[in-house]
């Protein structure tokens, strides 16, 4: 938890960075580096390859996700209110903060190579979003259930967000700074729900649930 507050402060700090220059001229700066990955992905498109990639980026598919979230708060609710009362908040903040930060950005998605239908702006990517919160939560609940093995859960988790991420690029419905940002931006949240939960914030909701019963 300690570590917290700085993940905070980095991811602030870079998802402004980067919001701010994708808001600019349709994120022109930013083409620099992500319209060369496009073309490298471009490049290397093979069938069975965008068949994985349509399966895998199922991952953070932002409706199965959102539910999943909810199925997470009431298993985990019953072990600590206080973790469940967090992975609540940040399932209903997650679809309000994407929102929010496509409609401020504004940006246009590739014109080109893409392989999935979609819709909306492209900055941040809500598959990356949806993915580092869901998975963020498993981290959350793996801890409130005290799992043995939650070093190795974590990474599972981190690589399971990579590879959302790198789908979102592959199918060519996002940028690499898109998913950059919906990583960062999940991030953020992840990172302030645990100083919230280091500081006792959620502990009223454990309170609250005790004196009902």
């Amino acid at each position: 938890m300690r570590t917290a507050p700085v993940a905070a402060a980095i991811c602030a700090v870079l998802l402004a960075f980067l919001a701010l220059a994708a808001a600019i001229d349709g994120g022109s700066i930013l083409l620099h580096v992500d319209r060369p990955v496009q073309l490298w992905m471009l490049g290397h498109r093979w069938d069975w390859l965008q068949s994985a990639a349509r399966a895998a980026t199922e991952l953070g598919a932002p409706a199965p996700a959102f539910a999943l979230g909810l199925a997470l708060t009431a298993l985990t609710w019953r072990r600590s209110s206080a973790t469940g009362f967090a992975i609540l908040v940040l399932t209903l903040a997650r679809p309000l903060a994407s929102s929010g930060l496509k409609v401020l950005v504004d940006r246009d998605r590739p014109s080109v190579g893409t392989l999935v239908a979609t819709s909306g702006q492209s900055f941040p990517s809500g598959h990356t979003l949806a993915a580092a919160i869901l998975f963020g939560s498993v981290t959350l609940a793996a801890s409130a259930w005290e799992i043995r093995g939650r070093a190795i859960i974590a990474v599972g988790c981190v690589a399971a967000v990579a590879l959302v991420g790198a789908t979102r690029v592959y199918l060519g419905v996002h940028w690499l700074s898109d998913v950059v940002g919906g990583a960062l931006l999940g991030g953020l949240l992840l990172a302030v729900v645990r100083i919230l939960l280091a500081r006792g914030s959620f502990d009223a909701v454990r309170a609250r649930r005790r004196s009902l019963t």
